[in-house]
């Protein structure tokens, strides 16, 4: 089964096991690996010299303390430097996903106004992440994820469905300024909040 539109990234990970990286242009989920970091775009993914963390980045960033430019590469070093506080550093509209193969960690994170979407999903049999595509999300794993009626409501009638929500019941989107990280559990926090002063 091939999807119309391919999303920029889609993430399985199963306990205990390091996911394979595939660069191909057209998501399928035929035949894929146990555990596996889609993206059809090569470019944005690096992995750090030592082999222990896997980062990719769709979006426009710039790092605040920078010049105006940003290598993916720059963007990990300051997240093994400082942690999650780096993303405070981002501008722009983006999305970053980092894989601590070692400790079997992950870390993704959205940009200040959440204009790059990630929807995950927490199933028995591994957790699912893609961008942008809910649907997707709903379509994997052995949960089968139905419409969830509250959110259609809020669709038809206030025109937009609020994060976390999604259309899907089990499927969850991360809001605005949001990192997910998942080891043993899976929590979310924000990394900003705006300040207002006169």
């Amino acid at each position: 089964m091939t999807a119309l539109l391919s999303p920029d990234f889609v993430l399985r990970l199963t306990p205990g096991a390091v996911p394979d990286v595939i660069d191909s242009g057209l998501w399928t989920a035929d035949g894929l690996p146990q555990s596996f970091l889609f993206t059809r775009s090569p470019s944005s993914i690096h992995i750090s010299d030592d082999g222990r963390y896997i980062i990719f980045v769709s979006g426009e960033y710039v790092q605040d303390s920078n010049d105006g430019s940003s290598t993916i590469a720059e963007i990990l070093g300051g997240f093994r430097k400082d942690g999650t506080a780096h993303f405070q550093t981002l501008s722009g509209s983006w999305r970053v996903v980092i894989v601590d193969t070692a400790d079997l960690a992950v870390w993704i994170a959205t940009d200040r106004f959440g204009a790059q979407r990630v929807c995950y999903s927490l199933q028995d049999d591994g957790v699912f992440m893609a961008s942008d595509r809910a649907e997707i999300v709903a379509g994997l794993g052995s949960d089968t994820a139905s419409l969830d009626p509250t959110s259609l409501f809020q669709y038809f009638f206030f025109h937009c469905i609020p994060s976390p929500a999604t259309a899907f019941r089990k499927v969850s989107s991360l809001g605005p300024a949001t990192y997910l990280h998942l080891s043993d559990t899976l929590t979310t926090e924000h990394y900003w909040s705006p300040t207002f002063s006169l």
